[in-house]
């Protein structure tokens, strides 16, 4: 298919530390028309499903302003640039909820908005989570680090308390891993 869209210019509209909006314009053949698409370039991230050696998955609470409201997610963050994903995973989990983990596995890698946003996120299982430290938490950053049982983050996912689709695509990730 792609073989069918010609591109031809950029147009950058919008740039500031966490993304850039642009104009992309291709050539459709099929129907011999030129249209402009709106694409997000911003960084990509990792999302952590961190589980403690009782069972327990650490969450985290926090302020959203796209929604203006707070919401219930697994932690995870921007990838910095050169940064190996892994390593920001790492970074991520210590960062937002003071934990360390004994080993962490890549569960997998989503497109979140591949219409027009083009980042990804890498979805990280660690486990032997333990709290060793206090969070180190971005100036602008306010999350709250919480413990919940697997049966209580299924029920929270029914419920609709947690909506955030990244966290609920990365736990569908780890039940697939299980399979």
């Amino acid at each position: 298919m792609k073989k069918r869209w010609l591109f031809k210019k950029r147009k950058v509209c919008f740039k500031d530390q966490i993304l850039t909006v642009h104009h992309d314009t291709y050539h459709y053949e099929p129907v011999d028309k030129v249209l402009d698409f709106t694409v997000i370039d911003m960084s990509s991230w990792v999302i952590i499903v961190p589980f403690t050696d009782n069972g327990e998955l650490i969450l985290v609470s926090q302020f959203r302003a796209g929604i203006q409201a707070d919401t219930i997610e697994f932690p995870g963050g921007g990838i910095i640039q050169g940064e190996d994903p892994k390593l920001s995973a790492i970074r991520e989990l210590k960062e937002e909820t003071g934990a360390d983990c004994e080993n962490i596995e890549l569960l997998g890698v989503l497109e979140p908005n591949p219409a027009f946003i083009n980042n990804k996120c890498y979805i990280y299982l660690a486990t032997g989570c333990k709290i060793v430290g206090q969070q180190n938490l971005d100036e602008f950053e306010d999350a709250i680090p919480m413990l919940v049982s697997e049966k209580d983050l299924q029920a929270m996912i029914k419920q609709g308390k947690i909506s955030q689709s990244m966290s609920i695509a990365s736990y569908g990730l780890y039940l697939n891993s299980k399979s």
